[in-house]
């Protein structure tokens, strides 16, 4: 069977096709010339070689192997082991684990290490040493531990306490790019915190909400800050900077936005879109412009009737797929005449666009979320960790850490998937021998 070609350029943009000195109609022509104008012309050339050979996977690892580069895990479903590093004492569990993407020392400058940030439930701060390939050495990665965490005389804290009955989640914190700020919620008195990371010192503090401010986000350029609070608001902040590095943030917020009607518990900002999204306790999520704060539209997932619905996390990709995790509950009566509370987890997938694209039940509460590329990593509260594809969300790996997880982020250029513990230990996840 013949098959057609699937062109998508409109016939007369091809060379040739289109004689213009023929066309007597002086309309017909001025039309043509517009869209010549407007379109162009498809080439009817563009190479004059044979495009390269696809690398098989084992030649592909090879080649990054020799240029010192690391290979995304994500190549490696079937073949990843867990390490584990201990960061915290006490069983204080780790709460955010951050290797900031754009970083002056990297493994680009002659082997120096990355900073990979942790902090503690009890708000105990480690700036470690990372670097995530290195051929002299077995398992490929370095990890070094900052000292200072296992010190009580020279532990780094976070000045201000956490609001009491608070969990204290990876959603109340965010690192700058450059890993020379760090930026935290979550406090007694309602403020936003900023602290010198290599001074271990507070520098900005910072009150504009009326109440708690229960989540945060960075955006992809590292220039703005969006903050979720029980006040039921959020608002939108702009990074300052000095000589291209990250020094502070703007007291005055550019947009307060609005629109729930519960405590704002997950924000996500993509100023390349020009998008803020918010999921709230009242079980929406809401859409916003980032330029002017303009309302864009609200969001529902599928639920039951007569259940109620929280939005506990969600996660959105650099293409605007948006990820929900709902916590559905009903209060209902047993056999025994006692009041009980039942629940429902499930994860629901919307286009950029707005649009329900598909929902996954779940068996056990999640703790924490995060997209990387096509991908979906979920931890959850029984010690899975769980690899899926964003499209369909179907999962394609799963590991068993049988200690409760409580966050999840990917490294730089998707070379590890690193997780924090409630027992305070670290699971650096890569390739097998790697």
């Amino acid at each position: 069977m013949k098959l057609k070609p699937l062109n998508v350029f409109y016939y007369s943009t091809y060379e040739g096709a289109v004689d213009l000195d023929a066309i007597q109609d002086p309309k017909e022509r001025a039309s043509i010339e517009g869209m010549i104008r407007n379109f162009g012309q498809t080439p009817s050339q563009l190479l004059k070689e044979p495009h390269p050979k696809r690398l098989t996977l084992d030649e592909a690892v090879a080649k990054a192997v020799k240029s010192g580069k690391p290979m995304s895990v994500f190549n490696f479903l079937r073949e990843l082991k867990p390490f584990f590093v201990e960061v915290s004492h006490d069983q204080d569990p780790l709460v955010f684990v951050n290797v900031p993407k754009n970083q002056s020392r990297s493994i680009l400058q002659q082997g120096m290490p990355d900073s990979l940030v942790s902090l503690t439930q009890e708000g105990i701060l480690g700036v470690h040493g990372w670097l995530p390939f290195d051929k002299s050495i077995p398992n490929f990665y370095t990890f070094d531990k900052d000292p200072s965490m296992f010190n009580n005389k020279t532990k780094k804290r976070l000045s201000s306490q956490f609001t009491p009955g608070l969990r204290v989640s990876s959603k109340l914190f965010a690192v700058s790019h450059d890993a020379r700020l760090l930026f935290s919620g979550g406090f007694w008195d309602n403020s936003l915190q900023v602290y010198n990371l290599a001074k271990a010192k507070l520098i900005n503090h910072i009150v504009r909400h009326i109440d708690v401010v229960t989540c945060l986000a960075l955006d992809s350029c590292g220039r703005h800050l969006v903050t979720g609070s029980r006040d039921t608001t959020c608002m939108v902040w702009e990074i300052t900077q000095q000589a291209g590095v990250a020094s502070n943030i703007n007291r005055r917020p550019l947009q307060t936005l609005y629109g729930h009607d519960s405590e704002v518990t997950a924000v996500h900002i993509s100023t390349e879109m020009d998008l803020v999204v918010s999921a709230s306790k009242d079980g929406s999520v809401i859409l916003h412009t980032v330029l002017k704060g303009h309302y864009t539209m609200t969001l529902r997932a599928p639920s039951h009737q007569g259940w109620t619905m929280d939005i506990p996390n969600m996660a959105v990709s650099d293409m605007g797929q948006i990820i929900l995790y709902s916590v559905e509950m009903e209060s209902c009566t047993d056999a025994d005449q006692r009041r009980r509370q039942e629940e429902r987890h499930c994860l629901h997938l919307y286009s950029v666009n707005g649009k329900h694209l598909c929902s996954e039940p779940l068996v056990h509460s999640l703790a924490d979320m995060c997209v990387s590329g096509d991908h979906l990593i979920t931890g959850n509260s029984s010690g899975q960790l769980t690899i899926s594809e964003i499209f369909g969300l179907h999962p394609l790996t799963t590991m068993e850490l049988h200690v409760p997880i409580q966050c999840v982020t990917v490294a730089n250029g998707n070379s590890h998937v690193l997780v924090g513990l409630k027992d305070g230990k670290l699971i650096i996840v890569g390739r097998k021998g790697s």
